[in-house]
């Protein structure tokens, strides 16, 4: 059975001499493995600790349910989050087809000057418009539950990041072609940059656990099934302890926030709600992202990195969340400073702008309405940043410590106001699960 680190042979992206371009184009994937994999002995007491608790708590929950309600867990909210969910997927198929259909031959003609570039910049534009747009449409007409409004948006957002990688990484080959072929330096590995690749290398791009368009990939030689077996069924008992969570600590507090101050309400809502966020955190990038690479044979698994041992919040933003960092510091920050000529600290802060700003679209498309909580908080993490770069705080067990502190105490707070302004808009009568969600 081939490890993730039994990889085959590639030829990968040339670096230039300038390092600009290494920035802009440089090989961004390597054979890696995940936090979690790559020091197994050292983490598995913490981790084997971590699932006898969440095991615990569940049980707990629904022996509790079982006595003094008469049912193990109510379905009621999940029948509410998974409404319409046929249409979410269609929806779903509907965006990756038009990503397929439309970069594609347009960047292909663009690179090989078949087009001005200002009319296949125009058509570029339009191709994220309508991929931004008419989705959207799809959701509020619907009416998506929280669950599939979050989903589609993310969906979105993903293929957009992906299609202008593709777009921006094939016009600067195209553009440099001429200087990179007669560049002789050459990367660790000997590979050289490649021209533009064909629609199945599209494909895969389309398909693989990355957000950077690179002329090759490192692949594994075989997929690991029962790897991604026993990925599938953590996946399925995070949904599973996640949804015990919801029904019976979360939803009753947001139910009754109004009636105590938004202080004690964050502290009741700490332990539950950043529990939530570790269990979506490891859903998303190592269950989830996982499998991909699994399927896909994508070797490069360094999804996130060890941001529970980040000395600052900086550290944490870098850590956390690998494929989007990576994304963000190519295409936003290298780029605004080629392109735009920022200098790095404007560069920083619109890359730390145009980041709030999508994930508060998320939670905008999510709940059905505009509140800049999100983006307002993420936009204050620049003081915090600036706070734990300080000396008292920079690699200090203190940094480490506040790090904690914001996010435990900074999940419930923004969850506590969302809720708030969701309870303006909807009827408070029921006490359904499903009606008791929707106020949030």
């Amino acid at each position: 059975m081939a490890s993730v680190t039994e990889t085959q042979t590639v030829q990968r992206s040339p670096s230039t001499k300038a390092d600009v371009l290494e920035n802009r184009l440089g090989p961004s994937s390597r054979p890696r493995v995940g936090a979690f994999e790559s020091t197994p002995e050292a983490l598995s007491g913490a981790i084997n600790f971590g699932i006898i608790i969440t095991l615990l708590y569940t049980a707990q929950k629904c022996i509790d349910n079982f006595f003094e309600k008469g049912y193990v867990i109510d379905l009621s909210l999940l029948k509410y989050l998974a409404r319409d969910w046929h249409i979410a997927i269609g929806l779903q198929l509907a965006m990756f087809l038009w990503c397929l259909v439309t970069m594609f031959p347009l960047t292909t003609l663009a690179v090989r000057r078949r087009i001005p570039y200002p009319v296949a910049l125009t058509l570029y534009i339009i191709s994220q418009s309508v991929l931004w747009t008419l989705p959207l449409v799809v959701v509020f007409t619907r009416e998506f539950s929280p669950l599939l409004g979050t989903s589609t948006s993310m969906h979105i957002a993903v293929d957009s990041m992906k299609i202008h990688s593709y777009w921006a990484t094939n016009w600067i080959l195209a553009t440099k072609e001429t200087k990179i072929k007669r560049a002789e330096s050459k990367t660790e590995d000997g590979a050289v940059w490649a021209p533009p690749m064909g629609l199945k290398e599209y494909l895969y791009f389309l398909m693989a656990p990355t957000l950077i368009y690179e002329t090759e990939y490192p692949r594994t030689t075989a997929i690991r099934w029962k790897h991604f077996l026993l990925l599938s069924l953590q996946a399925f008992a995070s949904c599973f302890v996640m949804y015990v969570i919801i029904t019976e600590d979360l939803i009753p507090v947001y139910h009754a926030s109004v009636s105590f101050p938004l202080w004690r309400a964050v502290f009741r809502l700490a332990l539950p709600s950043f529990a939530m966020w570790l269990l979506i955190f490891y859903l998303l990038f190592h269950c989830i992202l996982g499998m991909i690479a699994e399927v896909t044979k994508f070797a490069d698994r360094e999804f996130y990195l060890d941001w529970w041992n980040a000395k600052t919040f900086g550290d944490w933003w870098r850590k956390w969340n690998r494929p989007v960092h990576r994304w963000l510091s190519r295409h936003i920050y290298f780029d605004s400073m080629h392109t735009m000529k920022y200098e790095k600290d404007i560069a920083a802060l619109a890359t730390f702008a145009l980041s709030a700003l999508v994930h508060e679209i998320v939670l905008s498309v999510a709940f059905g309405m505009i509140r800049p909580i999100l983006f307002t908080t993420v936009i204050l993490q620049v003081a915090v940043i600036y706070l734990t770069n300080l000396p008292i705080f920079a690699n200090t067990g203190i940094g480490n410590a506040t790090m904690w502190l914001c996010l435990m105490l900074g999940q419930p707070g923004v969850q506590i106001l969302y809720a708030r302004e969701w309870m303006l808009l909807q009827d408070p009568a029921s006490p359904s699960p499903s009606a008791a969600f929707s106020l949030m």
